[in-house]
């Protein structure tokens, strides 16, 4: 069967949907969707703004009842899971009529192939049944081939045998960059072929590592021309510090020993002798002892199925066993060099009951001291803690010491001046002068509001007797203000704002712009177009504009209206309404720059985003023109 029968649509024609970015449709799956942009795939199709998901919609539902699963995931550009997607919300079976079609035309290939299969003679064992182990812990060929999804293509390029001879030789991306393939096609291959990575590191010569541990990482960096990571993971290989940094903490003594004692390993691959390291000790000391990142041994140890190292916990003696519930848990700990989780978790285990402190008892003279000064002092005099005073003198029914009843004349005071004053006067706190207060239901004090250039009754008198204007210049305030305060006060202004219009001034309406007869006669162009509408005058000043030349007429509809009326030193307004009056249709920029006979011979030979870059257009509307030309892209 020809990949051509195998991807054929049988119950075509299919066309997209009419619709541009932006606009919404109704998708079957999400509901109303906005069009974000068209996909670039044999069948254009509109994808959901934000998203790239396909819209399920129009042909797209037809093509998923009745065509065969690949032949839509490879019109359409989508993975077979999502066409698995797509089938479980349309309700539709695993076979559909164009999958039974394809089964017919392969069922004579089966037949064929499963005879020669059966008559030929094995030549190697049955498979064995995949453990559970391999499901669990995939290798990482398996974890390479899993992310290796995406949509069907059956155009995919086989690895030649001179391509596999160089995998392996350089670093994989520039392997990749020179085969024309993925990093991730090429990482795929070399766990394939079992052959391990190629790291190109720059060499380090005896003069530098000399000065490994002499100068700061920094310094090392700048004077080696290696990257400070570099610096850092050799200096650590060779088991020197860097000047002015900390020592291993106590908490990490085998990273410490490991330090002292790794050998001076140059390569950056994993030897048989690093592996055995893993899983004797924390990832850390590995790290450390090897100079590798935490992350680099933590992954390898995994990789291998190696369980990490239990930490050395020295066990519990019979001596420290028998401390347990007959000394608090934080006497143990300090006795026995441990952490108070380690002796609370021991002693549950053990199921030992925990041992409580009790404080001392109260003997006759600490009796004494309750109420004879306030519960905080009587605790710092007897070594207890302030609570504990106060509930053993309520037990007692000792009323609290330091206590100073209010006389008259203090609460005379009350409510005069503010709570902190009264308390600083009479040698109380603030919070029990307010608790004082509020017994006796004495309002607070306030302080009086204080309105800063209030209005004085002389400022008031003045107010409508002349125009606001001259009483803001009197007393000194804006307009505003003096017009907000006489409406507030219900003040009537005596004086007209402006002077009344005469009989000059009704002849000058219409004569001239109504904004120069505003400057002319000192008032606002709002008043003057009032007054002429009042007195019906039409303006006759446009009569004398200028008049339009056969030559300006000549320019209407060959340009925009905004380059005419540059042009010509007229408004666009008044060349759109000769324009319309003339009825000459308008003749604006184009939206879209037509496409020439030499664009269109570049058309296939590039790459659509390659071309929109030469000729200054976009990638979207080259694959358009593309399409409507019936040119396949360049693969």
């Amino acid at each position: 069967m020809t990949e051509r029968e195998r991807f054929k649509l049988r119950f075509g024609p299919y066309e997209p949907p009419r619709t541009a970015p932006g606009k919404w449709i109704e998708c079957l799956r999400f509901g109303l969707a906005q069009v974000g942009r068209i996909s670039h795939a044999r069948m254009p199709w509109p994808i959901r703004a934000k998203s790239r998901s396909l819209v399920l919609c129009g042909d797209l539902v037809r093509a998923v009842r009745r065509e065969a699963g690949l032949a839509v995931a490879y019109h359409w550009g989508v993975s077979y899971s999502t066409i698995r997607t797509w089938r479980r919300l349309l309700s539709v079976g695993r076979y559909t009529e164009g999958t039974r079609a394809l089964n017919d035309l392969n069922s004579p290939h089966r037949a064929r192939g499963a005879k020669e299969m059966a008559l030929a003679p094995r030549r190697r064992p049955r498979r064995k049944p995949t453990p559970l182990t391999s499901f669990l812990f995939p290798s990482p060929v398996q974890s390479v081939l899993g992310k290796l999804r995406g949509p069907v293509n059956p155009e995919s390029k086989a690895w030649a045998p001179d391509e596999d001879q160089l995998v392996g030789t350089i670093p994989d991306r520039a392997l990749a960059k020179r085969l024309k393939r993925t990093v991730a096609a090429v990482k795929a291959r070399r766990s394939m072929l079992g052959l391990p990575p190629v790291v190109s590191a720059k060499p380090w010569r005896p003069d530098q590592l000399e000065t490994l541990g002499k100068v700061t990482d920094l310094e090392a960096a700048e004077l080696t021309g290696h990257p400070v990571s570099s610096v850092r993971a050799m200096r650590m290989r060779l088991g020197r510090t860097e000047p002015g940094a900390r020592l291993p903490s106590r908490r990490q003594p085998q990273a410490a020993a490991a330090t002292a004692t790794k050998p001076k390993v140059l390569g950056l691959r994993w030897r048989l002798e690093d592996d055995r390291l893993l899983g004797t000790i924390s990832d850390a000391a590995v790290a450390m002892k090897l100079g590798r990142s935490l992350q680099a041994v933590k992954g390898r140890r995994t990789r291998l199925h190696i369980p990490l190292a239990k930490p050395d916990v020295e066990s519990w003696s019979a001596k420290e066993l028998r401390l347990l519930g007959k000394l608090p848990d934080a006497k143990v700990a300090e006795k026995t060099g441990r952490t108070l989780t380690a002796v609370a978790l021991k002693r549950r285990k053990l199921r030992i009951a925990v041992v409580r402190v009790r404080s001392p008892a109260w003997t006759p003279e600490e009796d004494k001291l309750l109420g004879t000064a306030s519960d905080a002092a009587v605790a710092r005099k007897l070594g207890r803690s302030v609570p504990a005073v106060s509930k053993r003198r309520m037990r007692l029914h000792v009323p609290a010491g330091g206590y100073r009843p209010w006389t008259p004349a203090e609460d005379d005071l009350l409510g005069t001046a503010k709570d902190a004053e009264v308390a600083e006067r009479l040698g109380r706190t603030s919070r029990a002068v307010k608790t004082r207060r509020q017994q006796l239901k004495i309002a607070p004090c306030r302080s009086p509001r204080i309105v800063p250039n209030a209005w004085t009754p002389a400022q008031d008198s003045l107010l409508g007797t002349d125009s606001d204007e001259a009483v803001a210049a009197k007393i000194g305030r804006s307009t505003g203000a003096v017009a907000a305060r006489r409406s507030v006060l219900g003040v009537r202004l005596q004086v007209r704002q402006h002077p009344a219009w005469t009989a000059d001034d009704d002849q000058l309406l219409g004569t001239m712009p109504d904004a120069e007869l505003a400057r002319r006669l000192g008032r606002t162009t709002v008043a003057v177009r009032m007054r002429r509408s009042i007195k019906k005058i039409r303006t006759e000043w446009h009569a004398a504009a200028r008049e339009w030349s056969t030559a300006e007429l000549g320019l209407l509809g060959t340009k925009p209206d905004r380059e005419v009326a540059k042009q010509t030193g007229r408004t666009v307004q008044g060349v759109r309404a000769k324009r319309m009056k003339l009825g000459i249709a308008g003749a604006e920029r184009p939206l879209q720059r037509p496409w020439t006979e030499r664009e269109d011979r570049l058309l296939g030979r590039l790459t659509d985003k390659e071309l929109a870059k030469k000729i200054r257009r976009t990638a979207g509307s080259v694959a358009v023109r593309r399409r409507s030309k019936g040119i396949p892209p360049l693969r």
